[in-house]
């Protein structure tokens, strides 16, 4: 039975064979600044729906307002429920 669990924990740590897609992007728009950062409007609601904004911009490496600025963009839910969440 050990044995059996040394191969699950080696096999549970081997890294995956197929890359992750990326959730946000950026997007260079020529202007001074900071790159846009962007996400597809399904992926960002189905996000929204499972977890808080600070969680979700921590994995898309952006700020909570900039997930709702794109929740804005894509009229996701109103702007009443897009309050940052503390």
């Amino acid at each position: 039975m050990i044995s059996y669990l040394d191969q699950a924990q080696v096999a549970s740590s081997d890294p995956l064979e197929v890359p992750m897609a990326a959730f946000a992007f950026t997007v260079s728009t020529g202007k001074r600044g900071r790159p846009r950062i962007e996400m597809g409007p399904n992926t960002l609601a189905t996000a929204l729906g499972l977890s808080s904004k600070t969680r979700i911009s921590k994995i898309a490496k952006c700020s909570a307002c900039t997930l709702r600025r794109r929740e804005l963009d894509y009229k996701i839910g109103t702007p009443e429920s897009n309050q940052l969440e503390h």
